[in-house]
């Protein structure tokens, strides 16, 4: 919405994340019986980064933020108050602690998701653009995200994958494969454009990729 004020923006941001970190949290029977998976919870946290990112781009010419690693781009996010705290980037996995509210810098520890880079403007709508670590994405139609024999996944995402897209939508992909590989999380008729693609993680460019 061409129309819409980065104050505007930032509450519609604010809202979905508040969303996010509630059904992270406390993502298990609700008192009226409805389950709300902790999935649901980082599929919205995924859309609340990839907003956060589309509005930086936005307020600086169609360029997104930049960086060698996942972490940096959201530090980026976290230091421009697109996002409201450094601990939204967290997901609940090995090796990872989330980042205290009240802190200003982001560490490899504290970030759970990975980004494909680079981003602009007109980057062909099915990218992923941000969705959990521990997958390798394949950049081509069709492409399948594939679990990191060396690396553990998000507590949320053990049978499949959060992940939102350039067109700012996001789904939890679930895993159909013995394996664990989500499969399609590019459809298969999708133009990806031009790229190549570098999907980047909390530590940096994913060796291979």
């Amino acid at each position: 919405m061409k129309g819409d004020s980065k104050g505007e923006k930032i509450v519609t941001i604010l809202g979905v994340l508040v969303l996010a970190l509630f059904l992270l949290r406390f993502g298990t029977e609700m008192r009226t019986g409805i389950h709300m998976p902790r999935e649901t919870g980082a599929m919205q946290t995924a859309r609340v980064i990839r907003l956060a990112m589309f509005q930086y781009a936005r307020d600086h010419g169609g360029k997104y933020p930049h960086g060698e690693s996942s972490t940096e781009i959201f530090q980026k996010l976290v230091d421009g108050r697109y996002l409201s705290s450094p601990d939204v980037c967290f997901l609940e996995m090995p090796g990872k602690v989330r980042a205290d509210a009240n802190a200003t810098r982001l560490s490899p520890k504290n970030v759970g998701y990975d980004v494909t880079v680079p981003m602009t403007e007109k980057t062909p709508e099915f990218v992923p653009s941000v969705f959990a670590t521990g997958y390798r994405i394949e950049y081509k139609p069709g492409g399948s995200a594939i679990p990191l024999a060396d690396h553990s996944r998000p507590d949320a995402c053990q049978d499949g994958l959060p992940v939102a897209y350039a067109n700012n939508n996001a789904y939890y992909k679930h895993a159909r494969d013995p394996n664990g590989v989500v499969m399609n999380v590019i459809p298969a008729n999708a133009n990806l454009g031009p790229g190549p693609y570098i999907q980047l993680t909390p530590d940096g460019p994913l060796a291979g990729n």
